[in-house]
């Protein structure tokens, strides 16, 4: 297998057409965060650096070719912050699995020699490689290279395949009080107005969906006093608007949204590949928080999905009580780091793998006050990482 290192962005755009190829072939049902469009728009929007302490950023996309054919895509970015040199996914703060597109036989043999060669040319402190789902394509490398688990988390999903209707899915997986609980609370909306679910792809309408349920979800992590590391960015939401938008470089945009009359109740914001959905943003309107319309418009959610011949809805972590709730199983989902140099190990080791998580949990426990007062501090700490 040849083996190349691409860093410059028209070399990188250069990959379009066998990249999009490879993805068809060996990318991963349920993870559109390997697509050459996903990693486009993010190249776009955040590839000069995650916030004002990132000194440099750069791609860092290994290559690997079996003949002509391109077999293999490692998509990485290196990056310089307060003096530690990093190499990681392509993707933070948006992309929420990590992993390799690697097609051919021995696969594991193929991601053992990209290793080799990355650890070689890394240049880097640290690798770190968050969000690997225990059924990626790279999982297996990590076990038996002395990757150390930084966090561990879950990743809740439901799984309808198993049922031809998600009426006989809703039948069997929630009780008859539950059912009626929800048919309660949709009265109340349609009292009001005539109450209707739709789904979107890429387009204007979604842009202007997305715009709606972006500010739906920052009021409510303000009202939370919560840290959301993604949304702190202004550039995520200008990466969502554009990814909603395109009807070129298509990202697998599926918004879902529940109307009473023609106001915007509750949504979700969802990326399929290959049959397959994941939940990027689920949100509502505060307006009618006593009315659960998040209940209400994952359960619609769910059943859109269901009609449309997905079967699968993945929540993604974190692992959330209210995710649970509704999720048939869960994947392990960690976060693996390999120290390069004696300053990478001191990250690895204090920061990453004992203060980060811990950082989080005291600020959670925080009273409201004292949480809206450390969110912007809290927000800056996590960016680093």
């Amino acid at each position: 297998m040849k083996l190349e290192i691409v860093t410059q962005r028209q070399d990188f755009d250069a990959l379009e057409a066998e990249w999009s190829a490879l993805y068809d072939r060996a990318g991963r049902p349920g993870n559109p965060f390997q697509s050459f469009a996903w990693c486009w728009h993010w190249a776009n929007h955040f590839l000069k650096g995650r916030d004002a302490t990132t000194e440099k950023s750069e791609l860092f996309i290994l290559t690997g070719r079996t003949g002509a054919r391109l077999t293999m895509i490692w998509p990485m970015v290196r990056e310089r912050s307060r003096g530690l040199r990093t190499l990681t996914w392509l993707g933070a703060p948006v992309t929420q699995y990590g992993d390799v597109l690697v097609e051919g036989g021995d696969k594991l043999r193929m991601l053992r020699e990209a290793w080799q060669f990355l650890r070689s040319n890394a240049n880097a402190d640290i690798i770190a490689l968050y969000k690997v789902r225990e059924d990626a394509a790279v999982a297996p490398l990590l076990a038996e290279i002395g990757a150390v688990a930084t966090h561990k988390d879950r990743a809740p999903y439901v799984d309808m395949s198993q049922s031809e209707t998600f009426e006989d899915y809703a039948d069997k997986r929630y009780s008859k009080k539950r059912k009626s609980y929800l048919r309660r609370y949709r009265r109340r909306f349609e009292d009001i107005a005539p109450v209707r679910t739709d789904v979107l792809s890429e387009g204007q309408e979604a842009r202007a969906v997305t715009d709606e349920l972006l500010r739906f979800k920052q009021e409510w992590l303000t009202r939370k006093s919560m840290v959301s590391r993604a949304l702190h960015d202004p550039r995520t939401r200008d990466f969502f608007l554009d990814t909603v938008t395109d009807t070129t470089r298509r990202t697998g945009c599926r918004i879902t949204t529940m109307r009473c009359g023609e106001e915007l109740v509750g949504a979700k914001l969802n990326y399929v590949a290959k049959g397959r959905a994941v939940a990027h943003v689920i949100t509502y309107n505060l307006a009618y928080d006593k009315w659960n319309p998040g209940h209400l418009t994952t359960y619609a959610g769910l059943e859109a999905c269901k009609k449309h011949g997905i079967d699968v809805f993945d929540f993604m972590g974190p692992c959330a009580p209210f995710k649970l709730d509704w999720a048939d199983d869960s994947v392990e989902v960690n976060d693996w780091a390999v120290p390069l140099s004696m300053k990478g190990s001191l990250w690895t080791r204090v920061y990453l793998g004992y203060a980060r998580d811990r950082l989080k949990a005291a600020h959670m426990a925080l009273p409201a006050s004292l949480k809206r007062l450390t969110s912007p501090m809290l927000s800056t700490i996590l960016m680093v990482a």
